[in-house]
Order: C-alpha cells, then sequence, then structure tokens
C-alpha cells in the first residue's frame, strides 16, 4: 500500500531511487509505531473478489479500542469501504463499551472529516497528529 504512503508523504515526484528507500524507510519506522501501539497484534486485510483494497490494524484495551492504522488502496476510495469497516469498529466499541480512539494525521483532512461524520470528536493533537475519540453509547 505504497501508493497510500506517497500521497501522504507527497512524494509522488521524488526520483524513483529516492523514493523508494525513503518509502521503505518510513515503512519500517511505522511498523515499529504499530507495535508500540498495538503489540503483535496481527492486522486485518480487506478482501473484495479476492483482491486486497484495505488494511487496518485495531487494538482492545482496558479502557479503549484503538484503531492503530486504515489504509484504503487508492483505486478503493470513495466507495464506502473505510466507512463500512469504522461502522465495525463503532459496533465493537458500542458492544464492549469502551471508547474507539485514534491518531490521524494533520495533513490527511479527507480522513479527518470521515471520522467526524461517524461521531469522533478531537480530544488533542501533538503537532504531527490529531487525536480523535467516539464515546460509546
Amino acid at each position: 500500500m505504497t501508493d497510500t504512503l506517497t500521497d501522504q508523504l507527497g512524494a509522488s515526484g521524488w526520483p524513483d531511487e529516492i523514493r523508494e528507500r525513503l518509502l521503505g524507510e518510513q515503512y519500517r519506522i511505522r511498523r515499529q509505531g504499530f507495535r508500540a501501539s498495538a503489540g503483535d497484534r496481527p492486522g486485518t486485510i480487506v478482501l473484495v473478489d479476492d483482491e486486497p483494497i484495505a488494511w487496518y490494524v485495531a487494538a482492545e484495551f482496558d479502557d479503549e479500542i484503538r484503531l492503530v492504522n486504515l489504509v484504503v488502496q487508492r483505486a478503493h476510495r470513495n466507495k464506502g469501504f473505510g466507512t463500512e469497516i469504522l461502522q465495525k469498529l463503532i459496533a465493537d466499541s458500542d458492544r464492549s463499551g469502551k471508547g474507539l480512539r485514534l491518531a490521524v494525521a494533520l495533513n490527511n483532512q479527507r480522513a479527518t472529516e470521515l471520522y467526524s461524520r461517524l461521531g469522533f470528536q478531537r480530544t488533542g493533537g501533538d503537532g504531527v497528529h490529531t487525536f480523535m475519540e467516539r464515546p460509546a453509547s
């Protein structure tokens, strides 16, 4: 899903050699962050007609469900797949009575708007990410 990482970093115009090396390093760093946030919980690959179209990592803790990462392939965006995944996680959150929390990159306005439409509220930020939560209902 390097297309998503390329989009997030604005790397499409970078020379191939530099882009591949830096995207590889960025991927390695992000995997370390996922492990720190979710331990060794496996990600979930979403398939449509046996084709992987999305991937997400969610972790349940004593006091929350945390969406660690959600990626929808560029060709499958704006088709409702992200919303469907989030609605499943919201249902899990409501069933468990635990809030659903996430961090979204400040420059990812489309994702922030999606989360807001689904009832997430901003709870803070760190200059790179906006922290959001949707309380269980």
